[in-house]
């Protein structure tokens, strides 16, 4: 119920339902380990998620990222950017230092878009034009809310429009292609969609690429094609759990394709190393280099202890009525769960 607590609290302005979707969330996701094993017997080990795929693994995430979605403040990442809700269709998406591109299927009537973001934006343009920053979104505009720890929630109105563009000043850095360490065969491929105006890659099995940078978080933007291939990632000579995937059916330019966060603060190395291969769809085994994002901002925010409503809270169970329930003085402030 967290996520659609979240939404109900948004919504209806209740801070009962945002603090009890806040601690709903953080009870659901206490059995999660790195590796990507949950185990939801309370002391240790598996009761359900150890025969059912579906609630050990992508239900708990969708409802996760539903809760993230409604209470950016609460959940969202600290000094990070990330769009976190629409209510369309985002066909694409371009993070890059400051400049960050996304298009939508369609924009009808209060067409919305939420981001939480580590800069504030100082340009917004969609379709070609300015949007101005507003109290409400009556109209096409923006919304700001500061956070106090330099992040930023903007809600961004676009009816008609399905190009967006948000401009700022973003504390993440970026290391240029041609900055990097590049072991065995690569190729260097003129490209006005990049960074830098042109990407390395490689076919080569074992070849590899390594980028030092100073922080806690990093990013690998790079292409993903029809040719894309599969590489192992390494975070100061460990071999992480996942792996990258440069296989689209689309070609696109630009992409987030692999992200760490929660790094000890301090100089980090990570390195990307092609497998020769790629999945069971490509055409080919390419590897690509863009450009390497990263950031030392650690400021958090929004993590409480003790807080909360502090009045009397109670549920009716199997309420059957419509209309709210009143209590003997009058009072509506019972919260109900309706079949």
């Amino acid at each position: 119920m967290g996520g659609t607590l979240a939404q109900y609290g948004k919504v209806a302005a209740s801070e009962w339902a945002e603090e009890i979707a806040y601690r709903q969330l953080i009870l659901q996701t206490y059995d999660a380990k790195e590796t990507g094993v949950t185990e939801d017997n309370i002391d240790g080990g598996v009761i359900v998620n150890g025969n059912w795929l579906n609630i050990a693994h992508p239900w708990p995430l969708l409802w996760v990222l539903n809760g993230i979605a409604w209470l950016p403040e609460k959940l969202g990442a600290s000094r990070e950017n990330h769009l976190v809700r629409s209510n369309v269709i985002v066909n694409y998406i371009e993070y890059g230092k400051g400049k960050i591109t996304y298009t939508t299927f369609n924009a009808p009537l209060k067409t919305l878009t939420i981001f939480r973001l580590a800069f504030k934006p100082k340009q917004i343009i969609a379709d070609g034009h300015e949007l101005s920053i507003q109290n409400n979104l009556d109209s096409n505009g923006y919304t700001i809310k500061n956070l106090p720890n330099g992040d930023c929630i903007v809600e961004i109105r676009h009816d008609g429009a399905k190009k967006v563009i948000l401009y700022g000043t973003d504390p993440q850095k970026v290391i240029d292609n041609a900055d990097l360490r590049y072991n065995g065969l690569w190729e260097k491929q003129e490209n006005a969609a990049s960074v830098f105006g042109a990407f390395w890659y490689t076919k080569e099995k074992e070849a590899s690429v390594v980028a030092e940078f100073q922080g806690n978080q990093v990013r690998v933007s790079a292409r993903a094609d029809a040719f894309g291939g599969l590489a192992d990632v390494y975070i100061d000579g460990v071999k992480q759990l996942v792996h990258i995937d440069f296989y689209n059916a689309k070609t696109l330019d630009r992409q987030i394709l692999y992200y760490k966060n929660g790094l000890g603060q301090g100089k980090h190395t990570l390195k990307i190393v092609a497998r020769g291969i790629g999945n069971h769809y490509s055409k080919g085994a390419a590897v690509y280099i863009d450009s390497i994002q990263f950031s030392s901002e650690d400021r958090s925010y929004n993590f409480p202890s003790g807080t909360g409503p502090k009045e009397t809270q109670r549920m009716i169970f199997g309420y059957p009525k419509r209309q709210d329930y009143k209590d003997k003085n009058g009072g509506l402030n019972c919260f109900e769960i309706r079949k």
